[in-house]
């Protein structure tokens, strides 16, 4: 994916994400994380900077896809894990940088 296309990143990342809750067959969970979701949206935009450099390229969605079709459920949470803890670095540097509301957050890319 073009990296300067940011709202087609973001708009297959969720579709990605969700046909994964989907799967789960857990209604509950998925209205959740689905309100989870719409939290975070608008700061996706302002953090897509950080979450580009922290992902050069969508390897972890590939491991992820690969281990779901070997049916090898440990390797399937680890590269789910590890998926999520990348993002978790990006949310954390975020907000280390624009969360205290001291420094201007970054202008909303426009696309």
């Amino acid at each position: 994916l073009d990296a300067a296309d940011y709202k087609a990143v973001l708009r297959i990342n969720s579709v990605f994400h969700f046909f994964i809750y989907a799967k789960s067959e857990l209604p509950l969970h998925l209205k959740i994380t689905e309100s989870l979701w719409m939290r975070i949206g608008p700061t996706l935009h302002y953090m897509y900077p950080i979450l580009h450099r922290h992902r050069v390229d969508h390897r972890r969605h590939g491991e992820i896809i690969e281990s779901a079709a070997r049916r090898d459920p440990k390797r399937l949470r680890n590269a789910i894990l590890a998926d999520l803890q990348s993002s978790e670095v990006a949310l954390s540097e975020y907000k280390e940088k624009y969360g205290s509301g001291r420094v201007a957050r970054p202008k909303r890319i426009r696309g």
